[in-house]
């Protein structure tokens, strides 16, 4: 890949995510020759960090990015809507009272490709988490996470899923359990990676398009499970069992730095390209932190510790080793389904019991970020509110590790200070953010002990952070390493100023300016117009929001897989 030069006018826009991207990983494997195309970008380009949302998750974290607003404006907090209502028929352990998982209908202001396809611009949208089902746009789309593992109706327009041959959308569930051989799932993601890159170069051949994405969820498995042989830092990165893996996951990022060069080639060389990453990623946790016994901790009721559904699911985990989607699937093999639907249904009538009687409740947004829920029907009035939000805040900053006698709580900020927008009451009062090394839980702790050693899931060796990735190149932008972090949000504004074309002026990202050359920035300002509001903004999802039941299982069960549901 050559150093990218000038064509002109009618300049096109590829953006390549990597999901879970992270200099941690990215700028030791350059030092080693590994990753020669991303290492020209790094030092041929712009290169700054770019942070995530809170949480740090794939789901806010990509409707962030297509929105260029935060989650209190297109209402994705996490893959459920998480805040508690009294009155739902279903639920899970960390979602009290009840959830609904979330997917493209769920966003709730206009997405990038809209803004794009309706100035008569070409979009060609691959594999970006949360786009299930897909929309009608200007040019085409092939879904991504979330999309059921039976759907037959993953792209736009329709018939092009008939051409894409073997293309993947994701791993098998067994195979995001971990249960595979080592070789066996690297080698199975490239693959995935392969088939991506293959179609979307013949896509962008054959197709029109001013704004190319594509995102490779790869990169993201491969962190979570092979971390250890991918980070120099990790203590355990020298030891025989990594080393024995090591090269395999680097051959994989080798292979994707090729699938890299080769899209940016097929590009050419007037494009503008940017590489960026929803989140970051680092170790996971050591230490857990029960949840229910933080409620105790902060004087709220919670479910009965020694409950029957608690002692069981944690003999299982201790005795067994089992998580609980793994101990539900095999317990599904000599139990009766009816009789494990009604454990099920037993925990969540707890749960929704429990919130009803509580000022508050805690609930997990990612490993190392909790959020409080205050119930404001037991509540007198604003004073009360305030007088107890802060009383929570000070127990937090006062929790300590009995073990090792460390702060477990970092900060504790007011969700005000995070979000903004008609979704505000849906967030989370307050939001706190664990020490590094610590990693929320649910159940309680041995003897009902606020902190113990992590249950390792099997493989499962890092976990997400907030600081991602931001790489850009081209004829307008400026070779400059960034000592500034910029936001998430701030790419759509970016894109579009890119492809000259208005931002919406209730953005909350901004362009990068500091990207592109002083020339480009003088012979092409900035322009916005007053957007119009989204008219079903305040809407609640809708009971279509999933097709069948059967599609609303298999993805509870996927991202129960990954960890993501407790």
């Amino acid at each position: 890949m050559e150093k990218l030069q000038s064509k002109g006018a009618g300049r096109r826009v590829l953006v390549i995510g990597l999901d879970g991207g992270t200099f941690r990983i990215l700028e030791p494997l350059a030092q080693k020759g590994k990753i020669p195309n991303l290492k020209r970008l790094m030092e041929q380009g712009f290169k700054a960090e770019l942070l995530s949302t809170v949480p740090p998750i794939s789901a806010p974290a990509w409707a962030t990015f297509i929105t260029g607003k935060n989650p209190g404006k297109h209402g994705i907090l996490h893959f459920v809507a998480l805040k508690p209502e009294e009155s739902s028929e279903d639920g899970l352990e960390i979602f009290p009272g009840g959830f609904t998982l979330v997917n493209l209908r769920s966003i709730r202001e206009r997405t990038l490709w809209q803004i794009i396809g309706e100035a008569g611009k070409k979009v060609g949208v691959i594999n970006v988490p949360i786009c299930y089902p897909p929309s009608a746009v200007n040019g085409f789309m092939i879904c991504g996470m979330l999309t059921p593992p039976s759907a037959k109706n993953f792209t736009y327009p329709p018939e092009l899923a008939d051409r894409l041959g073997e293309y993947e959308i994701d791993l098998d569930l067994e195979e995001k359990e971990y249960d595979f051989p080592r070789e066996t799932v690297v080698e199975r993601l490239i693959e995935l990676m392969q088939k991506r890159a293959k179609a979307a170069r013949r896509l962008m051949r054959e197709q029109p398009w001013d704004l190319f994405l594509l995102v490779f969820t790869e990169t993201d498995r491969l962190h979570h499970m092979f971390w250890k042989g991918l980070d120099p830092r990790d203590p355990d990165h020298e030891s025989p069992e990594v080393q024995r893996y090591r090269a395999l996951v680097e051959g994989f990022y080798e292979k994707m730095d090729l699938a890299v060069g080769e899209l940016i080639e097929e590009a050419g060389q007037g494009a503008l390209v940017i590489v960026m990453s929803d989140h970051g990623f680092g170790p996971h946790a050591q230490r857990r932190v029960f949840k229910y016994v933080v409620m105790r901790e902060l004087g709220l009721a919670g479910p009965a510790s020694r409950s029957l559904v608690i002692i069981l699911r944690s003999l299982i985990e201790k005795r067994l080793g089992l998580n609980r989607e793994a101990a539900y699937r095999y317990a599904s093999k000599v139990l009766p389904h009816s009789w494990l639907k009604r454990l099920e249904r037993r925990i969540r009538a707890k749960e929704r019991l429990a919130w009803s009687k509580s000022e508050a409740f805690v609930v997990t947004l990612s490993e190392d970020i909790g959020g409080i829920y205050v119930n404001r029907s037991n509540l007198k009035d604003e004073g009360e509110y305030k007088a107890l939000r802060a009383q929570l805040t000070e127990k937090l900053l006062g929790l300590r590790d009995p073990e090792k006698g460390q702060r477990i709580v970092l900060e504790v900020v007011d969700r005000k200070q995070l979000y903004h927008g008609n979704a505000l009451e849906e967030m989370p009062d307050l939001v706190f953010f664990l020490a590094p090394g610590y990693g929320l839980s649910g159940g309680v702790g041995r003897q009902g002990t606020l902190v113990g050693p992590v249950f390792q899931k099997k493989g499962k060796q890092g976990t997400h952070r907030r600081e991602g990735i931001l790489l850009m190149a081209g004829p307008e932008i400026q070779e400059s390493q960034s000592e500034k972090s910029f936001a998430l949000a701030d790419l759509a504004a970016t894109i579009l100023y890119a492809l000259d074309l208005p931002i919406p002026n209730d953005m909350d990202g901004k362009v990068i300016r500091a990207a592109f050359t002083p020339s480009f920035r003088q012979h092409n300002p900035m322009r916005f117009y007053e957007a119009s509001p989204v008219a079903e903004a305040l809407e609640e999802p809708k009971p279509t929001l999933w097709e069948t039941e059967e599609d609303t299982e298999a993805i509870r069960k996927r991202l129960a897989g990954l960890g993501y549901l407790d």
